[in-house]
Formats: C-alpha cells, sequence, structure tokens
C-alpha cells in the first residue's frame, strides 16, 4: 500500500481550504507516495495547479470519489487499480 497522509491545515494556502465542506483530491508522486488533500473547493483549479508546476513531472492526481472520502482513514485499495487508466 502507498504512503499515504492527510495533508494538515498548516501547509493549506487557500484559506476556503481551512473552511468544512468540499471535496477530498489525492496526489500520487512517482515515489508512490499519496498527499490526500480535504476541503478542495474547486477541484479543477486545484488538480491544474499542481499539474502544472514543473516540478511535479509525473505526478497524477484525482478527486476522490464520495463512496471513498474517508480522510480519517486513508485507503487506496479501490484505486490501485486504477491509476494507469487515469487520462493525465
Amino acid at each position: 500500500m502507498p504512503n499515504k497522509r492527510l495533508v494538515d491545515d498548516k501547509f493549506r494556502t487557500n484559506p476556503l481550504s481551512l473552511e468544512p465542506g468540499g471535496s477530498i483530491v489525492e496526489v500520487v508522486y512517482p515515489s508512490g507516495a499519496v498527499n490526500r488533500y480535504d476541503k478542495v473547493k474547486n477541484t479543477t483549479a486545484f488538480i491544474n495547479k499542481i499539474l502544472r508546476d514543473p516540478k511535479n513531472k509525473g505526478v497524477k492526481a484525482y478527486v476522490v470519489p464520495p463512496e471513498q472520502d474517508t480522510p480519517d482513514e486513508p485507503d487506496s485499495s479501490f484505486f490501485e487499480d486504477k491509476l494507469d487508466d487515469l487520462p493525465f
């Protein structure tokens, strides 16, 4: 299972990410590490910013479906066989 962590609020730069609500986005790095961001209000903008950063070459990011929305207990088993099917 990948090294997965929920990113703490103190590392968030958008003030909206400190307010309840929104979606969860997981960012998968080539090393296998996974950063999980909760309370994302604009998932498209959030993911595009990550993917456009040149230092993030080979990174994949996706919105976690609501049925997998469990930030307290991250589990990537739902996604392990689906990462190769992502469109980016």
